[in-house]
């Protein structure tokens, strides 16, 4: 790990925030559909949200419409914030975590309005 304590922080964190935000996307999913047949809805989101990001190919090699997308997506700011950890040459440091954790937030805000939504659904 170059990125040392600072970066095993960072990847902590990282997959920390993106373990509860699928878990938020689940729960709202659950709740919304009432079934277990809702399952792969789960997962696909969560699939989708990592593939159309740069998980799978550096954003320097991407073209077309996915570098587009990949640019837009939160999770290629989460990848970087988790990134610092492992790759040589990014330094841990507050210019490469400041939009990971803006993204974790705000997915965090977002999917857990629509699970708080869900669950004051199931309520009534």
């Amino acid at each position: 790990l170059p990125g040392g304590v600072l970066g095993l922080v960072a990847l902590y964190v990282a997959c920390a925030g993106f373990c509860t935000v699928a878990a938020l996307w689940g729960i709202f999913m659950a709740l919304t559909f009432r079934t277990q047949q809702a399952g792969p809805l789960m997962q696909q989101g969560v699939f989708l949200a990592v593939f159309l990001s740069t998980a799978y190919t550096p954003e320097v090699l991407l073209r077309g419409w996915l570098a587009s997308v990949a640019h837009l997506n939160p999770v290629t700011y989460v990848l970087e914030l988790a990134r610092q950890s492992t790759v040589s040459g990014l330094e841990p440091s507050l210019t490469h975590s400041w939009p990971g954790l803006l993204a974790l937030a705000g997915m965090f805000a977002a999917l857990g309005a629509l699970a708080l939504f869900g669950l004051r659904r199931m309520g009534d």
